[in-house]
């Protein structure tokens, strides 16, 4: 299971793998033949009902979702709907301003908070998502049809029998934006299917989306707090350091003259049949996968649950930054960065806000960002956090400046700077 194929599923696989042996035991058994057959049948009724709340107006689609989701709820508490401290209110003049400054409506992206991920708070997440549809459409002031970013790959949807999987992939892939990271798990027919939600087409679904001026959904740090450490603070770490590397012009390659610590990984990687031949080609991709493997393997895994970037993964960001040009002093900086965001359970998320201000933002689209949280540690309360509206972006694209607008004002601000206030002061 999740064999490496030489594709950017391997990031995900490497994750998954280190995952397995806590998992594995509460696993349902999905066999070869129930993916080709059973799967592909239960993701064609899952595009039926899909099809069927697309038909409904979007009004009475909202008022079916909300009763489902309070049924899933079950005997659970169900909180209340509430404009905390006047979040939603002051939504709405940001909407406002928004659309009289640019000429057009502004797109509405609620991001949302991890639920906790012991099995008996696991219906927050639905809780959080009830609310979300709330929410926009107390803002919007209009009918209107919210769409929640939501992984349902073999990974994310490895507790649900196959049944329930391939249903439940049928019906986010289309009626909600889910996405598939690992498409090659499935049978021909089920990758088929579901072709339209692979992993590379998630940006431009996004971007149309937003682009579009519509509603959308996402739990800010994408899944549980240990795969969003390890694919986005981790990841997009790497990314960062080779957009700005001092060697990113010189012909040679950054993995001929890496340190010993990160060439260590690189053969570990290599012999142990993590990685194929063909991933290796792509040698920020292949830095990424070091990265990875050195916060997951020897034992790893337990202290990125934590929140503890194992030392194995430090001195191998550090030999990175080295290896890209960095001197001992920016590369020391660097990983104490990390250190410090790895520690969160919703990583800074730099690159999606960066994608926002240039995909969308900058071609015209405002984007009115409303967070959503579940209050302090150990004290669950469903809660709107600021909104904030993002009215134009400006800039390089690598660095691009945006202009904010809050309750108390406009400013400019550096997307990263934005980015790390933002996710520092509303969420965990």
């Amino acid at each position: 299971m999740y064999k490496p194929v030489g594709r950017y599923e391997d990031l995900m696989a490497l994750i998954a793998r280190a995952e397995l042996p806590a998992r594995s035991p509460h696993l349902p058994k999905k066999s070869g033949p129930a993916r080709a057959l059973i799967e592909p049948a239960f993701q064609c009724l899952g595009l039926g009902i899909a099809a069927f709340f697309r038909a409904l107006p979007p009004d009475a689609s909202l008022a079916v979702q909300q009763k489902l989701y309070r049924a899933l709820v079950g005997v659970n508490t169900a909180y209340p709907f509430a404009d905390t401290g006047g979040a939603l209110a002051s939504a709405k003049r940001i909407r406002d301003a928004l659309a009289e400054e640019t000429g057009r409506a502004p797109a509405v992206l609620a991001l949302l908070a991890h639920a906790p991920i012991e099995k008996e708070l696991l219906y927050l997440n639905v809780e959080l998502f009830r609310h979300s549809l709330w929410g926009i459409r107390e803002v919007r002031g209009a009918p209107c049809r919210p769409r929640l970013v939501n992984a349902m790959d073999a990974f994310a949807l490895d507790m649900l029998s196959i049944h329930e999987e391939g249903a439940y992939a049928g019906f986010m892939s289309t009626f909600h934006l889910g996405f598939d990271r690992m498409p090659l798990l499935r049978a021909a027919a089920g990758s088929f299917l579901l072709r339209h939600a692979h992993w590379p087409t998630m940006a431009g679904r996004v971007r149309g989306h937003l682009a579009g001026g519509k509603e959308m959904i996402m739990v800010l740090g994408g899944g549980v707090e240990t795969t969003s450490r390890l694919f986005y603070a981790l990841r997009e770490f790497v990314g960062r350091l080779c957009r700005r590397a001092p060697r990113r012009g010189d012909p040679r390659r950054p993995m001929e003259r890496a340190p010993e610590a990160l060439l260590k990984w690189f053969t570990r990687l290599t012999v142990e049949r993590q990685l194929t031949p063909e991933f290796a080609k792509s040698r920020w991709r292949l830095m990424e996968a070091c990265l990875l493997y050195s916060a997951v393997a020897d034992g790893g895994f337990e202290e990125t649950a934590l929140g503890r970037l194992p030392a194995a993964a430090r001195e191998t960001a550090f030999a990175i930054a080295v290896a890209l040009g960095y001197g001992d002093r920016e590369a020391e900086a660097a990983v104490a960065s990390l250190v410090d965001e790895f520690s969160r359970a919703t990583p800074y998320r730099f690159r999606f806000f960066r994608f926002l201000a240039n995909a969308v933002v900058r071609r015209g689209r405002s984007v009115l960002l409303l967070p959503l949280t579940l209050g302090d540690p150990g004290k669950v309360e469903i809660r709107w956090g600021a909104p904030v509206g993002f009215e134009s972006a400006s800039g390089s694209i690598a660095d691009p400046r945006v202009r904010i607008r809050t309750g108390s004002g406009i400013e400019d601000r550096l997307v990263e700077d934005f980015s790390k206030e933002f996710v520092a002061s509303r969420f965990l």
